[in-house]
């Protein structure tokens, strides 16, 4: 919530701050099940600061997180996994990825916005 008010009132830096402190607080707690919504609330921290920052290696720590939770994360967690896929350079897989959530019936705002910007991406 402080980042996303930071980022509305035009404060990048201080958003870029929320977020990363979302990340330590949440990993300090570590980060076992992709089902949890501390899992969650570490992807959506960590996708939004990798764009804020342009930082590639936090699309690395988005794949690595899933990859070594249990699990299954949630819909909005899987989108930001299959952007973070697209990112760092597999970009089939991510867009697979995506489609199965588009095809699934996922229709969050967010995500609606994100296969806009994917679809324009890839024309």
């Amino acid at each position: 919530v402080l980042a996303k008010s930071a980022l509305a009132r035009g404060q990048k830096r201080a958003a870029q701050s929320s977020y990363a402190d979302v990340i330590a607080a949440i990993a300090n707690r570590g980060l076992g099940a992709a089902g949890s919504l501390d899992f969650s609330n570490f992807m959506t921290a960590d996708a939004a600061l990798a764009e804020l920052a342009r930082d590639p290696s936090r699309w690395q720590a988005i794949v690595d997180a899933v990859e070594r939770a249990s699990g299954k994360p949630y819909a909005g967690s899987s989108s930001e996994y299959g952007l973070a896929l697209i990112n760092i350079g597999q970009r089939a897989k991510g867009l697979a990825l995506l489609r199965r959530l588009q095809a699934a019936g996922y229709r969050h705002p967010d995500f609606i916005a994100l296969m806009d910007r994917v679809g324009r991406d890839a024309t």
